[in-house]
């Protein structure tokens, strides 16, 4: 018997790390701003700084970027922007940190609360997401091909594409800007400062990936006349990352990931930005592989291990869109100045073999009346529902389309559309077999042998059991389809020949 293996270096997943952090902060209102009487609203930013990967930890440093519109003591509006460092500690089952480790890291916010403890000092309280995906690079053989003198040995093979990794590198970008946001009206504090990283593009030339991505940034600010107004920019990164044996016949796969924010209103419609990213990633080839799941001989028998590696899996789609047409009375509403869509699940259960799903869309508005002088804000929830098959796990929500407008009833009319994605996993488990050896074992040998399909039986594990082969117990018992047989069917199992 001769076998033939190929090398595949694979990026393995070996932990998925999802954690709630909550950042609790109180906040004392500097002297040169008015008392707080009620909180109208709140948004912030969230990223990680640091990530440090120990033995049986991870240590993760960052900071939250809160911006508070509140109702101060004059029945104005007045604008609070605090820093939140973190710094959390997740404990992860052991690893060899002498291997190398790489890692993917996400964090969003869930929900910001701001409590009022007294006119002079808040509570700030921010609920995040944060998800941590630890992998190392295993380079693994692979059973290509058996050869054997008398071709008696079955095997169960699958048809797969596999990414073998080329190499991986870093890089750390940097983008500064002064912007300036008018012409005409001064800037007095921001509202909201949102960043969207978009138009993802690679190009590899000899051991070099140039990267590159245009910055959404959308500015809320406030007025010295307690105007609000929105200014909106997009700004081109650029950078290059250097990895060894990469040419332009080659695949890449990047990650750009925010780790650092900095801004000064340096003048009354000028501010000036700082942003750093970090910039990973993979180069690899795809490699079309026959895996080897199962086999068997007709005439001998053979043992061999099994070996399990966990991959990403990127099969990800777009299954359909959920649209909300609801209308919304804002007791004499004036202005839109704001509003911000956001959705989750709220509840899923399994009938009949459905996944069946109840959403949430939370809108919120900034908005003025006629009545009031000041800015206030109100916020909706829509539910709606879906179902996908049960096989399918991995299930996610984007806002795909928003659009609110004011009507002359005084009502807002939101249209809004949600995509739902969806994958049957996050990750593909790959079975594969290993050290094939021949052993010396007896076997019992039979003409015909008369079995009724047992539950969880394949025609594969039934011939398997009686050394026959798959295609002649298929055409003695004229079955058209190898994947369907039924629990109780009567099977006439033939000598294999």
């Amino acid at each position: 018997m001769d076998i033939i293996k190929d090398k595949i270096k694979l990026k393995e997943m070996i932990q998925d790390i999802r954690k709630e952090i909550v950042i609790e902060q109180s906040y004392i209102i500097p002297d040169i701003k008015k008392d707080i009487v009620k909180n109208i609203i709140s948004n912030g930013n969230i990223f990680i700084e640091k990530v440090e990967i120990q033995a049986n930890r991870i240590k993760i440093d960052g900071k939250a970027i809160i911006f508070n519109m509140y109702l101060n003591s004059d029945e104005e509006n007045s604008m609070l922007d605090v820093m939140l460092p973190f710094s959390e500690i997740l404990d992860i089952n052991k690893i060899n940190v002498e291997e190398k480790i790489d890692y993917k890291s996400e964090i969003n916010i869930n929900k910001i609360e701001v409590k009022i403890l007294n006119e002079r000092k808040v509570n700030i309280i921010v609920k995040t997401d944060v998800n941590i995906k630890l992998y190392k690079e295993n380079e693994v053989e692979i059973i290509k091909e058996i050869k054997e003198k008398d071709n008696q040995i079955q095997k169960l093979e699958k048809k797969i594409e596999l990414n073998s990794i080329i190499g991986s590198g870093k890089n750390k970008a940097t983008l500064k800007e002064s912007l300036k946001v008018s012409d005409v009206e001064k800037m007095e504090s921001i509202l909201k400062l949102k960043y969207d990283i978009q138009n993802i593009e690679s190009k590899i030339s000899y051991n070099k990936v140039l990267a590159k991505a245009d910055i959404n940034m959308e500015i809320l600010y406030k007025t010295e006349e307690s105007k609000i107004n929105k200014y909106n920019i997009n700004l081109p990164l650029m950078s290059f990352i250097d990895i060894q044996n990469v040419t332009d016949s080659n695949i890449s796969k990047l990650q750009i990931d925010i780790c650092n924010l900095e801004y000064e209103i340096v003048s009354n419609n000028t501010i000036n930005i700082l942003m750093e990213f970090n910039i990973n990633c993979d180069v690899y080839e795809v490699k079309q592989v026959n895996l080897l799941e199962d086999i068997y001989g007709i005439k001998n028998t053979y043992k061999y291990d099994r070996k399990n590696i966990k991959i990403e899996n990127n099969s990800i789609e777009k299954m359909l869109t959920k649209n909300i047409n609801e209308k919304v009375l804002v007791d004499n509403i004036n202005q839109l100045f704001y509003s911000n869509a956001n959705t989750s699940i709220l509840k899923k259960e399994k009938i009949n073999g459905l996944n069946k799903f109840v959403g949430n869309c939370e809108v919120t508005y900034l908005y003025s009346t006629f009545d009031n002088k000041y800015i206030d804000s109100m916020s909706v929830n829509f539910e709606f529902e879906f179902e996908t098959l049960e096989k399918y796990e991995n299930i996610s929500l984007k806002i795909a389309n928003s659009n609110f407008i004011i009507l002359p009833d005084s009502s807002i009319d939101n249209k809004i559309e949600i995509d739902i994605y969806s994958g049957q996993n996050e990750y593909i488990n790959i079975n594969m077999i290993d050290n094939i050896e021949e052993i010396d074992e007896n076997f019992n040998s039979y003409s015909l042998v008369i079995y009724f399909v047992q539950n969880g039986d394949t025609l594969w594990k039934i011939a398997k059991k009686f050394r026959s082969t798959v295609d002649q117990i298929a055409k003695i018992n004229n079955i058209e389809d190898e994947n369907k047989i039924d629990v109780g069917q009567k099977l006439y199992i033939p000598k294999a020949v």
